[in-house]
């Protein structure tokens, strides 16, 4: 447990040092909280992005516990508690570097997406922009995913209207490498998989095989051709990378005319593809 919050901390730092070294002052229109509090400083211009987005933060973790509930106030706390005092502990002890704005995108989007990868492995929350999308789907019925393009919608909006085009296209390159930061983050430790369809004659013996050489399960299921309705066995079977080309020279030893569909698998659950690592 105390594990799980440790990791939960260190997501958030990794946030908090996107925002601070480069999203707030590379003036990244990217998305959260960061993006938003860059977005609209120049309406507020007296007042530090770090603390227009620290106010966001609390702001929107206090709106979620009033209007989401329990669970909702649990999963976002630590980040919602922490971030703020995080940002401003990064933008007064570490000088931002002066980079590149596209530079800064890249590395400001990376590092939040595995901040943000790394709370969502732990079954928690960031809060901030999560939540109006949230709050549309259940006080207005409009779906998550359409509350999503919404809120971005209107940040790129006011960005648009205050920084111009030029920089609304470098916050897209932040959001697009939030997104892959996140998603390596989330599938870290999964097992690179290939999904293998046989169709033989000999599939019993191919499947011993693969049972006793190479230790993997089959599943053995009824197929039918399309075109001469003929009654066929479809042999199943989900192996490692490095394992593929054992399987597949096994199948062309037993039957070289064997029919072999091969699909990569991004990830697998279960006995023998667990996580060998877990963040």
């Amino acid at each position: 447990m105390i594990r799980k919050y440790v990791l939960m901390a260190l997501g958030t730092f990794c946030l908090a040092l996107s925002s601070g070294l480069f999203i707030i002052p590379g003036n990244i229109l990217s998305g959260g909280v960061a993006g938003i509090s860059v977005a609209i400083s120049p309406l507020i211009p007296n007042v530090p992005k770090e603390y227009i987005s620290s106010f966001l933060m609390l702001l929107m973790f206090v709106l979620g516990a009033i209007f989401m509930g329990r669970d909702f106030t649990l999963k976002t706390l630590v980040s919602s508690l922490l971030y703020p005092p995080m940002l401003i502990m990064v933008t007064k002890l570490i000088k931002p570097f002066e980079i590149d704005p596209i530079l800064a995108s890249v590395y400001g989007g990376l590092l939040g997406g595995v901040g943000i990868g790394i709370v969502f492995r732990q079954g928690g929350s960031t809060g901030g922009m999560d939540l109006p999308p949230l709050l549309m789907n259940k006080f207005l019925g409009i779906k998550v995913n359409v509350g999503v393009l919404i809120t971005d919608g209107l940040s790129v909006l006011l960005g648009l209207i205050n920084y111009g085009i030029p920089q609304v296209l470098i916050g897209f390159v932040s959001v697009y490498c939030t997104s892959k930061g996140c998603e390596k983050v989330i599938s870290y430790g999964g097992a690179k998989s290939k999904e293998i369809k046989i169709i033989s004659d000999n599939y019993l013996e191919i499947a011993e095989e693969i049972h006793h050489v190479i230790d993997r399960g089959t599943t053995i299921l009824d197929g039918e051709g399309g075109y001469t309705h003929e009654k066929r066995k479809v042999l199943m079977s989900v192996v490692g990378d490095n394992e593929y080309q054992k399987v597949l020279d096994a199948v062309n030893r037993i039957d070289s005319r064997a029919f072999v569909v091969v699909t990569d698998i991004k990830d697998v659950h279960g006995e023998g593809f667990t996580y060998a690592f877990r963040i």
